[in-house]
């Protein structure tokens, strides 16, 4: 194996080293390129353009050099000029894998590295860099390493090019999507273990050139898996197809409830013809001109979201679970978040960096860094600071200039470099603390916001000083999703009561939400009771039994049994999960996709039958079509290995050459009659010999 894989090293050198220039070209053109809308000027190694560049380029260069060592010795002599080496198959494919896995890295890694340098370099960039946000791209080039076995399975794989070839190659593009997955384990185990699969029909396809039933086991459920998965990627694209060309129907009759800014709780009711019908809750229209021409937004109170939980003893568990694993590793948001402080020197950026939990700012000219605010106040430079507490940032898209750490409300004032706590009290829980909106030009009003505690929302200013105290009066353990909206005078203000983030989101559709209006001292004006508004979900379409029809039953029904017996072992959250199932559909699915692949698992047993496959392959072709559905059907149609048939001398049905007797009439093959340019004459028989 050792000669093998210095061969391949010469030979394929040189194309590693051109798949290098033209990554490194490409991965500092994206980081130059500048932000897009999808970006803002942090995301340096997150930029969309880059990933787009580390991943998808890194694939094509993984495809191409996997052709590159198969393909030009795909020719009849060179193939058996390359196969009667004194080796064994699989001792020729391993060289070759190693090899150009090795020549995979060195195309890859350098541009790669060099990126790196370049965004973790002062000066180059005005915005911090985070030694994690290397991640999206160690991923992307990890999996481009199934490209390149899916392009080995290609190459060593024999038939036609429409065949299982191309399946590997989809079962590889397939996989890519677990690399987008923001759970660590899918992201790297998913590209990982296809790489291994497709490794492994490659070497099966190679040791038996081509035979599928002659393959080693573990090339045989290799190959498997890997149609399996590019064929199931090609049904549901072909169902999905029609959904690009279709003329999307519009639903109608959402409803939702809203108060103007005059302080009347109104009713909007989506109609047929694509408008809104306003009336208040007792169902009388709204004449309003101000709703009936352009868009009556303006005209609206702006409420500010503080919190979705409060009081209930399960909702940290429920977040905690949801929570588990998710950490979206590919978002530059989870490394570097827009700081949205008062400051107006436009030629300052600020962050913040939630692995950390400390501000830094930039000079956006010169792009060299000013400093860094943390619970210790401001450092010049590059020195150190005491993080804050936890911020629960999520996936927002900045960090509000009134915002919550741990317990404490800072203020955030980057003009004056300084983060000035505004609200804390010793033994009281915060439970979220956001800016309010201000109506004219609808923007936030960085000045002052508001604090939700146990039993009441205080609205401060940035000094602290309470504006206004609106005490609770609904059940905050059911309702503590709440939002606060003010009049453009400031003289009222309005406390919206929503389903808790805890709660079931199928008991949430059930629930009302309720709306309170009051003064700066808390005194009760007016509450309002909103029905609940379940969501309109388009009608079912042909499409969508379609799909479901083509789901593997065996999968749906291992999920649920899944979640079920979870459930049972007290599991909270897969319990949470089967609550939260929607029953009929799950039925439809069980429904239609058992039925459709009973027929094609019937399909399957008569074809095999007719086709003389024996006893066992019948079965097991059967019982796998029939887990499977119609991507195992298709994987079935394009694995199997099908017995070539000719007519019989004795009964003229098509039986197999390969089986010595025929199976219908037991007849044996007549010998070949002679033509003349046998090499053994015919042996004569006794009675001619004597004669």
């Amino acid at each position: 194996m050792k000669m093998m894989f210095w061969k391949e090293w010469r030979e394929n050198l040189k194309w590693a080293f051109i798949g290098m220039i033209a990554l490194t070209f490409a991965e500092f053109y994206s980081l130059l390129l500048g932000s897009n809308s999808s970006d803002d000027s942090s995301a340096t190694l997150c930029r969309s353009s880059f990933l787009t560049v580390t991943t998808f380029g890194s694939a094509v260069v993984g495809i191409v050099l996997g052709l590159i060592q198969i393909l030009p010795e795909q020719k009849r002599d060179q193939w058996a000029a390359l196969l009667h080496r004194p080796v064994s198959r699989a001792t020729i494919f391993r060289g070759k894998a190693i090899a150009g896995l090795a020549l995979y890295f060195v195309a890859t890694v350098p541009p790669f590295l060099a990126s790196v340098w370049y965004a973790a370099t002062p000066g180059n960039f005005a915005a911090p860099f985070v030694p994690q946000m290397t991640l999206p791209g160690i991923f992307g080039m990890l999996s481009g390493t199934m490209f390149y076995f899916a392009a080995l399975f290609v190459g060593v794989r024999r038939g036609s090019w429409f065949g299982p070839r191309v399946f590997g190659l989809l079962a590889a593009l397939v996989s890519s999507a677990f690399a987008a997955s923001t759970y660590l384990s899918l992201a790297i185990g998913g590209p990982v273990l296809m790489a291994i699969v497709l490794f492994l029909a490659g070497w099966g396809a190679i040791s038996t050139n081509g035979a599928f039933r002659d393959q080693p086991w573990f090339g045989r459920f290799a190959t498997i898996v890997a149609i399996y998965f590019g064929a199931f990627f090609l049904v549901m694209f072909l169902i999905s197809l029609p959904f690009l060309f279709l003329t999307q129907q519009q639903y109608y009759g959402g409803i939702g409830y809203n108060i103007d800014i005059d302080g009347r709780p109104l009713k909007f009711t989506s109609t047929k013809d694509n408008g809104t019908v306003i009336t208040d809750l007792a169902g009388n229209p709204i004449n309003d001109k101000r709703f009936t021409t352009g868009s009556n937004s303006t005209y609206l109170l702006s409420f500010a979201q503080v919190t979705s939980n409060i009081g209930d003893s399960g909702h940290g568990k429920k977040e905690q679970d949801d929570d588990d694993g998710g950490f979206d590793y590919s978002s530059n948001r989870s490394y570097v978040i827009p700081a949205n402080g008062t400051y107006d020197n436009n030629h300052e950026a600020w962050y913040y960096l939630p692995l950390t939990n400390h501000f830094v700012g930039y000079y956006t000219k010169t792009r060299q860094r000013i400093g860094a605010i943390g619970k210790d106040g401001y450092r010049p430079g590059y020195e150190q600071v005491s993080p804050l507490a936890n911020y629960k940032a999520g996936r927002v898209w900045e960090i509000p200039s009134i915002s919550l750490f741990g317990s404490t409300v800072y203020h955030s004032d980057f003009d004056q470099r300084k983060l000035t706590p505004i609200f804390f009290e010793p033994g009281v829980t915060v439970f979220g603390a956001t800016p309010m909106s201000s109506y004219q030009d609808r923007t936030i009003d960085l000045n002052w916001g508001a604090v939700a505690l146990s039993d009441k929302m205080i609205v401060i200013d940035k000094t602290g000083q309470v504006l206004a105290t609106l005490p609770y009066h609904q059940n905050v353990d059911r309702w503590g999703g709440l939002s606060v909206g003010v009049t453009p005078d400031k003289t009222r203000f309005y406390l919206r009561y929503s389903p808790s983030g805890w709660i079931d989101s199928r008991e949430q559709f059930k629930m009302p939400s309720f709306c309170e209006e009051m003064d700066a001292k808390g005194n009760l004006l007016h509450s309002y009771t909103f029905p609940a508004t379940a969501p309109v979900y388009p009608p079912d379409s042909w499409q969508g039994y379609v799909m479901e029809s083509t789901l593997p039953p065996g999968v749906v029904f291992g999920y649920l049994a899944y979640v079920k017996v979870g459930a049972l072992c007290g599991s909270e959250k897969l319990a949470r999960n089967w609550d939260s199932m929607d029953r009929e559909d799950s039925r439809n699915i069980m429904l239609f996709s058992s039925i459709l692949s009973l027929l094609l698992a019937v399909v399957t047993a008569a074809w095999t039958r007719r086709l003389n496959f024996q006893s066992r392959r019948v079965w097991a072709w059967t019982a796998f079509v029939l887990v499977f559905n119609l991507a195992g059907f298709i994987t079935f149609r394009l694995l199997a290995d099908w017995p070539v048939r000719m007519k019989c001398p004795q009964c003229s049905r098509k039986r197999p050459v390969e089986e010595s007797t025929c199976p219908y009439c037991q007849a044996i093959w007549p010998a070949p009659k002679p033509d003349g340019i046998e090499i053994f004459e015919k042996k004569s028989s006794t009675a001619e010999l004597v004669s």
